[in-house]
């Protein structure tokens, strides 16, 4: 298997060898009138993930066809910051702005060589580290981190190994659980009262989560094809990557509301262009959009 921090698009073909789960989806025409903005880039290196706040653009950046990966802060009009320190990897940069437990943060997930994974918390009024919660960092490896209100999500697995488990952390009680295991958890953002997530044992299926209520509802996907990084919408809606069974091949994003019986088109992309669906702001998706004859990718943001 891939290792967990590798951030090359072929990470996303992890579940190749345990199968995929198959579910009947129509798929309708795209939205019309989405607005699709090359928010960062950079000609010589790729950018996969990104988010954003009131301010600040943040993102991954490595050079092409390299495991090794760094986190960047751009605040509005400033220069582009390098926010985990030398000799560290660092990656899946999550903002998140005015949070009642911890205010304007960035959040990602740091290692060195082929070490564990430790979710860091950058506070981005002061420019410092925060410390993370007791009992969030283990001997085990935690990624994928992001916030909403009192939830703290993130994936956790054996270290440079693929995500087993996705836990929710609470900031009001101090107390975590397991909302999910399989042999290959991927997690999206929190988002309000939602949870989206990909698990896969000999067959992969992507599961919306209501955390008030617990409640777990299968995403519908397209047939045939890969169905990847799941990111959610403050009102239940899932968005996810979909192509055929190699890079940049039939490549969509696709959306699906809860209560629907379908998945529907956002966004079809040319062919040897692939996506990172990376975190969704103010209803706006923010994603990578990657060149696979390049390795190189740039982060844009789509308004449907």
């Amino acid at each position: 298997m891939a290792a967990a921090h590798d951030t090359k698009l072929l990470g996303r073909l992890i579940p190749i060898a345990i199968g995929l789960a198959l579910l009947t989806t129509v798929i309708g025409p795209p939205l019309a009138a989405a607005t699709v903005t090359n928010v960062a880039g950079s000609a010589r290196k790729s950018e996969e993930w990104g988010s954003a706040g009131p301010g600040y653009t943040a993102l991954n950046q490595h050079k092409a066809g390299s495991s090794e990966s760094n986190v960047l802060l751009i605040p509005n009009g400033g220069a582009t910051t390098k926010v985990n320190p030398d000799g560290t990897n660092a990656d899946w940069p999550i903002i998140e702005m005015a949070n009642t437990y911890l205010g304007d943060v960035l959040l990602f997930s740091q290692w060195r060589g082929r070490g564990q994974g430790d979710i860091k918390l950058y506070d981005l009024g002061s420019g410092t580290f925060v410390d993370a919660p007791a009992g969030v960092n283990t001997r085990a490896s935690e990624n994928r981190p992001s916030l909403s209100g009192a939830h703290l999500l993130f994936g956790r697995g054996p270290a440079n190994e693929p995500s087993t488990r996705a836990i929710l952390y609470d900031l009001a009680s101090g107390t975590s659980k397991v909302i999910a295991k399989a042999d290959y958890i991927w997690v999206g953002p929190v988002n309000g009262d939602w949870v989206v997530y990909q698990a896969c044992n000999r067959s992969c299926a992507i599961y919306r989560y209501q955390i008030s209520t617990g409640e777990r509802t299968t995403v519908p996907v397209p047939l045939r094809k890969w169905n990847y990084f799941p990111i959610i919408d403050d009102d239940g809606t899932v968005y996810y990557g979909s192509s055929g069974f190699d890079c940049g091949l039939g490549v969509r994003l696709m959306r699906h509301v809860p209560g629907a019986q379908s998945s529907t088109v956002v966004q079809r992309f040319p062919a040897h262009i692939d996506i990172f669906p990376s975190d969704v702001v103010d209803h706006a998706i923010y994603f990578g959009r990657y060149d696979c004859n390049r390795e190189l990718g740039d982060i844009y943001r789509l308004t449907p």
